[in-house]
């Protein structure tokens, strides 16, 4: 199963901002 692009940018997007949740 492939993962498109857009969807790969999407998750590390929402990586991010659960990084920067828990930064806080």
């Amino acid at each position: 199963m492939q993962v498109p692009q857009f969807a790969n940018k999407h998750r590390a997007y929402l990586t991010l901002l659960n990084t920067l949740q828990a930064d806080i």
